[in-house]
């Protein structure tokens, strides 16, 4: 039986038995295996090799991911409403077809004390944003640079 809601959906399994109580495991190798339809909710996987794994029609809601290593993580036809990234490295990162609005998701995205120096942002919506910073040096808008395009609004203030 599946359960569907705004956010992502569940699928529900009747079990015949009581299943047991939550247990720990331990060295287990569980390589190359599948996992279909299974209740996972709240699980902890600690000092656990993912690598490759693959998740697909999954809600993740609410899921934390701590010290990990994500080289190369890729993420599609996703909702990402609310996601919050921080601490993390992000050398090579690419971001894009990102859209606002999409499952009412319409809250302004904020980026703060982020290394964006040599970052390339084209193609972009960026009607009302603000951009609050002392480092600004050689920043470009449309191949302007910032520092004419203030140098001409403060003499525009002064007559």
């Amino acid at each position: 039986m599946a359960d569907r809601d705004d956010n992502c959906v569940t699928f529900i399994r009747h079990l015949r038995h009581n299943p047991s109580k939550p247990q720990h495991h331990i060295g287990l190798n569980l390589n190359a295996n599948d996992w279909h339809d299974c209740a996972i909710a709240d699980a902890t996987f600690f000092s656990s090799n993912l690598n490759g794994s693959r998740f697909i029609d999954t809600c993740m809601q609410d899921a934390q991911l701590h010290n990990v290593n994500l080289t190369r993580l890729s993420i599609g036809d996703a909702r990402l409403g609310g996601v919050k990234i921080a601490h993390a490295s992000w050398g090579g990162a690419h971001l894009h077809d990102l859209a606002r609005g999409w499952h009412g998701d319409n809250e302004p995205v904020t980026i703060e004390r982020c290394d964006l120096a040599g970052a390339q942002i084209r193609d972009c919506d960026l009607s009302q944003a603000q951009i609050n910073s002392e480092q600004l040096e050689g920043l470009q808008i449309n191949g302007v640079a910032y520092a004419e395009l203030l140098a001409a609004w403060q003499m525009s203030q002064q007559t």
